[in-house]
């Protein structure tokens, strides 16, 4: 490291200088520390591997993927709470064609041509007695934009809750959820962004509810180019109309790495439910294939 060396010159001019003063100059004060180091991810083809909730250095909750360059395959996923220090879930992905298989109840099925989600399958027990078999759909426009989401409960041919979302170029701004009659809402998320251009980040679906961790590892559609400010979600009773609740969460503190990766971000207030864990201080790395 060149040491930096800080010359003073006292110029006198029209007063009497002389080494019996009594009065001298205070020194300058020292220089600034340098800058950190600007982190540099090879701009390449990069994927997220990990997502981590800090508490200074101390990890919380981990999101991990482990990912295959070649084939641009998440082969599986772990997620780690902090507060019982186990491992929750532990999924090894199986790609047999089209079809993402997750476990023995739940698939996924991708677009042959673009990649992106079309299907994904699964249960929830809603009571010790009674399991929901789920279907949900993935409609994308012409540039690959997530439009509309179809949620089909237990072999019914219509649809018992439906999504539409729009968006501002690559940004989505508005997710809507609705009763199956489109009419009759339960709840919307408006987002809004920074104009700082980042390198495609996470999905913000604010009503992500069935597969927010997955979410962050396979294409569900493009992924905001600008970092997000704001994110208010209201919730409403869907027979009267009336608001019941609002969630709403801000982000800040951001570090973007030289070449427009987000690797870490601050969101306060609110757990934006539809977005899993993210809320705190929050670390992302990432995998990078050169081109």
């Amino acid at each position: 490291m060149k040491k930096i060396i800080v010359i003073v010159i006292v110029l006198c001019v029209g007063i009497s200088c002389s080494k019996g003063d009594s009065t001298s100059t205070p020194p300058p004060p020292p220089p600034p520390p340098p800058p950190p180091p600007v982190v540099t991810i090879p701009d390449s083809t990069c994927q997220l591997i990990s997502i981590q909730q800090m508490n200074g250095t101390a990890i919380f909750n981990r999101l991990t993927f482990q990912r295959n360059t070649t084939t641009n395959q998440t082969l599986s996923m772990q997620y780690f709470d902090s507060a019982t220090n186990t491992i929750d879930y532990n999924y090894n992905f199986n790609y047999k064609g089209d079809s993402i298989l997750i476990d023995a109840n739940s698939w996924m099925l991708k677009d042959p041509v673009n990649g992106n989600i079309i299907k994904y399958k699964t249960t929830d027990s809603v009571t010790n007695t009674h399991i929901d078999n789920i279907l949900y759909t993935y409609k994308y426009d012409v540039g690959g934009r997530l439009t509309q989401k179809l949620a089909f409960y237990n072999q019914s041919n219509i649809a018992d809750y439906i999504s539409n979302y729009t968006y501002t170029g690559n940004n989505v701004t508005n997710c809507q959820l609705f009763m199956g009659d489109g009419k009759r809402m339960i709840m919307q998320t408006n987002i809004s962004y920074d104009t700082v251009t980042i390198k495609p980040w996470l999905y913000l679906y604010g009503d992500a509810f069935e597969n927010n961790d997955l979410l962050q590892g396979f294409p569900f559609g493009v992924r905001p180019t600008n970092t997000v400010l704001k994110m208010d979600t209201q919730i409403y009773d869907p027979n009267t109309g009336a608001k019941i609740n609002e969630w709403i969460t801000n982000f800040d503190a951001y570090v973007i790495s030289a070449n427009k990766k987000v690797l870490q971000v601050r969101a306060s207030g609110d757990l934006q439910q539809g977005l899993g864990t993210i809320i705190g201080t929050m670390n992302f790395n990432y995998i990078c294939k050169s081109n």
